[in-house]
């Protein structure tokens, strides 16, 4: 996964693929019925503690649009919607997205090397277990977004 990371990001010259796509898609896919036991209290503290520092700090209300990129079963998408009217949660790995509960978020089964949203659409991109395509990140991102 490391070097999956690299090349997301563009730290590596080999780039994202269509070869890695489907091989971290594969990773995931045969994760997600056991992705329910990486959860504990101390993880969910850890999100708690980013969402009120990177957000709360900074918006007035709760208005918006959020976009959870990895979002995988929907193990935080609730501590997200706690903080916008919108959330659109999007996963490479469908098997993730058929284990997530319905609600609160709307669930999209999307590659974030090209996210399926308007430019300048998103009030908040979060990343709590996702490979980071910066490049998507600003072009989703509201001008006034975090």
């Amino acid at each position: 996964m490391r070097i999956a990371t690299r090349r997301a990001a563009g730290l590596d010259s080999r780039g994202w693929t269509g070869d890695l796509r489907h091989e971290v898609t594969d990773y995931f896919d045969d994760l997600a019925s056991e992705w329910h036991t990486r959860s504990s209290p101390q993880r969910t503290a850890v999100v708690i503690d980013a969402l009120v520092r990177g957000l709360d700090a900074g918006r007035a209300s709760n208005a918006g649009t959020a976009v959870e990129i990895g979002s995988g079963i929907g193990l935080y998408s609730h501590l997200i919607a706690e903080r916008f009217d919108t959330v659109v949660a999007l996963d490479l790995s469908l098997q993730m997205l058929r284990l997530a509960p319905r609600g609160p978020a709307r669930r999209v089964q999307a590659d974030a090397a090209s996210l399926p949203l308007r430019d300048r659409s998103a009030d908040a991109v979060i990343l709590i277990n996702s490979l980071l395509f910066p490049a998507e990140v600003d072009r989703v991102l509201s001008r006034d977004g975090v």
